[in-house]
């Protein structure tokens, strides 16, 4: 009798977490705030969706909390939370601790971003988007890494963006655009230089503190294109930057901590050289959107890997170790 018992535990359990980790592979739209507070009724194990979550009100005021939510603790696509005039707080993510897409919050009249309190990572593009009420972007403290770009733009009240300062890597663009409100980068200055791709920083007319550390050992060492203007006195030019950053200290990169390609460009098999390797060192070649093309596992300090099923283009490739980040640019000619 014990013998049953112990194999009807096990597949009960094995049936909940067979159930959680499939739980709709083709994502889910809300768009209403009965889909949202029945959640946990029509998907009673779901703790980590397998596709994309659009959150966006059918008439643009339904959807008023996202109580119904709190259960979720992953996202396998990408979350877009948008249109959703009555909804002024993410309250009920509380639990979400990762997203493998993007995230695209826009057009919701929160003013901050608490109930995100959890999210350590997002693996595609980051969009906080034409939110005229958001003043901060508290509840974002855990963030540590963006596996995509980084836009933050038309956020016409926005004044701080400070509690960005855990986060280490992005994997593409980093663009600040049309925030009028806001007055100084602080809160972007641990984000690792050659994580970032290009840098556009335009029209922002409050702000004249751009000389933050990320910023300036970008323009120290650039890994790709500089726009910068439109802003507030200091922050007019590439040139008007680059002289407030004579006051921070700009760091070289560090060889010995630093992934990189060769031959490349290529068609066919590159070596991947990569600094520290360990039990959970992984290479990850993403494309200019953001999507993670392959993972792959290492072991040895040097890797070969075939690229010749890759499209032409231009890569980004991220090498992991624990909490070491590395980037650097693949071109698949």
């Amino acid at each position: 009798m014990k013998k049953y018992l112990i194999i009807l535990v096990f597949l009960t359990t094995s049936i909940e977490a067979i159930q959680c980790q499939s739980c709709l592979p083709d994502g889910i739209e809300l768009s209403s705030q009965y889909q949202i507070d029945q959640f946990k009724t029509t998907y009673p194990q779901c703790s980590e969706i397998a596709g994309d979550v659009l959150i966006k009100s059918a008439d643009g005021k339904n959807i008023i909390n996202l109580y119904g939510l709190n259960n979720l603790t992953s996202i396998k696509g990408g979350l877009f939370i948008v249109f959703n005039d009555n909804l002024s707080s993410l309250s009920g993510l509380n639990n979400l601790k990762t997203i493998e897409g993007g995230l695209t919050l826009s057009y919701n009249p929160i003013t901050d971003f608490s109930g995100l309190d959890s999210l350590t990572s997002v693996g595609g593009w980051v969009g906080i988007l034409y939110s005229n009420s958001l003043i901060s972007l508290s509840g974002l403290n855990n963030l540590t890494s963006i596996g995509g770009g980084l836009s933050i733009q038309y956020n016409a009240n926005l004044e701080s963006i400070t509690s960005l300062s855990n986060l280490k890597s992005i994997g593409n663009e980093l663009r600040i655009h049309g925030n009028m409100a806001l007055t100084s980068l602080r809160g972007l200055e641990n984000i690792a230089a050659g994580s970032i791709s290009n840098l556009v920083i335009a029209d922002n007319y409050t702000l004249a503190t751009c000389a933050v550390q990320s910023v300036c050992n970008y323009l120290g060492y650039p890994g790709g294109t500089v726009e910068i203007s439109n802003n507030y006195s200091g922050c007019q030019s590439k040139d008007d930057v680059k002289a407030a950053c004579g006051m921070v200290s700009v760091s070289e990169p560090d060889e010995k901590k630093s992934i990189s390609v060769f031959p490349n460009p290529s068609s066919s098999i590159v070596t991947f050289k990569t600094p520290l390797v360990s039990s959970n060192s992984q290479i990850a070649i993403i494309d200019l959107t953001g999507h993670h093309l392959d993972n792959i596992q290492i072991s040895m300090p040097n890797t070969e890997v075939d690229i010749s099923a890759l499209p032409p283009g231009v890569y980004f490739v991220r090498f992991s170790a624990g909490s070491l980040f590395s980037y650097c640019k693949l071109i698949r000619k």
